[in-house]
């Protein structure tokens, strides 16, 4: 017997279902599965769902069964009315139904059982675990949805509404697909992460700070931490860059009892923004521009040779590249040692960067035979995050809700759907969830190609050694 997941909709071995001890309705329409899945990728799935069948299986047993005017047998087989012994299966049977004189009993429990009602709709709207008419169960698969993700869905909207409609991209649910995201103890990054893991990837979670990202992670449940590897990543620092890839490469390959893991997706979310005052890296450039442009660029490269079939490259941008330091043609010496410094203009500088580097790549893996890696950037919107603290004073750090358009959980949601969806638009620039237009010196090809030419050189001059092919 096989099963699937109910999140990336794969069929998984089972085996024999659950114990004695378990309850398991005899109503047919029972939502317990006869078998449980047993691949340690979907213990997640399984967890998770054994608690939400349960909690359904429990409302749904406390509300009447409605009248089924036109009903098939179980096994299939059509019932006649004139020879049906169901009690909900002859026109009589129903009006008996209908009239049911209610005792007043009932009507002081109604406010309760609306309560009980909505969470149900909420669960089962969710999780595509059944019908929204009361028959929760008899339909635990996933089924297309017509509900469109609206203006600001979450990452869980994101993740719900692939998976119903069948939309996952292909390596959601494979053996040993890993997705790695920088920046990710904290705001939208934790939120990819925790989402990720949830959809049944591998996630590595790459930050400065190992024990801030090991308490970040400590609310997520239990199921969900299992799946989150945590690794030291500075991106001021290209020597921990190279640490960091070096461990995540030894991490991916074939480890005696391991299976082997295999790049999925790169989410490349860290950054620091406006930084007040001029500051420099490790390696001599200005803070925000070698920070969220080059440690990228190099992290990036170094993990490409690792990339799975129809892998992703997702990097997260900003609205705010329409504001570099220079309009036109950009001169990439400048905005790297920033001469003249400007905080909002370095910050512009670096996310300008981030879209005219994800479009050079697309068009590399193209001339390179692999137009199946998948490369795009996104602007997440304005959320309340860590990325304010240097820009507001802390005493006025509550005013930035006023300004925010999206909660941190709205804000992971592009980043989500350009990590999960089956399609998307290879160079492409994203908002809410949708290809958007960036400003025209992103779109420029040459800005592109001076950019990765610049990039390239000022890592081989400082002694970083770069794969001479970009895969494998």
């Amino acid at each position: 017997h096989t099963s699937r997941c109910i999140f990336c909709n794969v069929t998984v071995p089972s085996t024999p279902g659950p114990s004695s001890s378990e309850p398991t309705p005899s109503d047919p329409t029972s939502p317990f599965l006869p078998e449980w899945p047993t691949d340690i990728i979907h213990q997640s799935t399984l967890l998770l769902y054994k608690a939400q069948v349960v909690s359904l299986y429990q409302i749904h047993s406390a509300f009447p069964k409605p009248p089924e005017l036109n009903t098939n047998c179980h096994d299939g087989s059509s019932s006649s009315s004139d020879t049906s012994s169901s009690d909900y299966s002859t026109s009589s049977s129903n009006e008996t139904y209908r009239n049911k004189p209610r005792r007043r009993r009932k009507k002081r429990t109604s406010t309760k059982k609306k309560k009980k009602r909505e969470l149900q709709l909420h669960l089962a709207s969710t999780f595509g675990v059944g019908s929204l008419t009361g028959t929760v169960g008899r339909s635990y698969r996933s089924t297309p949805s017509t509900r469109p993700l609206g203006a600001k869905p979450t990452g869980l909207d994101v993740l719900t509404h692939l998976n119903q409609n069948s939309e996952l991209a292909d390596y959601v649910g494979k053996e040993g697909a890993t997705a790695i995201v920088t920046g990710g103890n904290s705001g939208i990054g934790l939120a990819t992460v925790s989402t990720l893991a949830l959809a049944g990837l591998k996630v590595v979670l790459c930050a400065r700070n190992t024990e801030a990202a090991k308490k970040a992670i400590l609310p997520l449940p239990p199921y969900a931490q299992s799946f989150v590897d945590i690794q030291e990543l500075d991106l001021a620092d290209l020597d921990s860059v190279t640490r960091a890839a070096n461990a995540i490469i030894q991490k991916l390959s074939k480890d005696g009892k391991a299976t082997t893991r295999k790049l999925a997706c790169i989410v490349n979310n860290a950054g620091v923004m406006n930084v007040p005052t001029k500051q420099f890296t490790k390696q001599g450039l200005e803070l925000q521009f070698g920070t969220n442009h080059v440690g990228h660029h190099y992290f990036t490269r170094l993990l490409l040779p690792s990339m799975m079939e129809n892998g992703r490259v997702v990097t997260v941008s900003s609205v705010a590249h329409k504001n570099p330091t220079t309009a036109g043609k950009l001169d990439w010496d400048e905005a790297a040692r920033s001469t003249k410094y400007s905080p909002w203009g370095a910050y512009g500088d670096s996310k300008l960067a981030n879209i005219l580097f994800s479009k050079r790549l697309q068009d590399l893996c193209i001339e390179q035979g692999r137009p199946d890696v998948m490369s795009v950037s996104l602007h997440p919107g304005v959320i309340a995050t860590n990325l304010w603290r240097s820009t507001v004073p802390f005493f006025l750090q509550p005013a930035v809700q006023l300004i925010s358009n999206k909660s941190v959980e709205q804000g992971s949601a592009t980043s989500l759907f350009c990590s999960l969806a089956k399609t998307v638009e290879g160079g492409a620039y994203y908002d809410n969830c949708a290809t958007a237009k960036p400003s025209a010196v992103a779109e420029d090809k040459q800005n592109r190609r001076d950019l990765w030419d610049y990039t390239e050189e000022f890592l081989t001059s400082k002694g970083y050694e770069l794969p001479r092919e970009l895969f494998r």
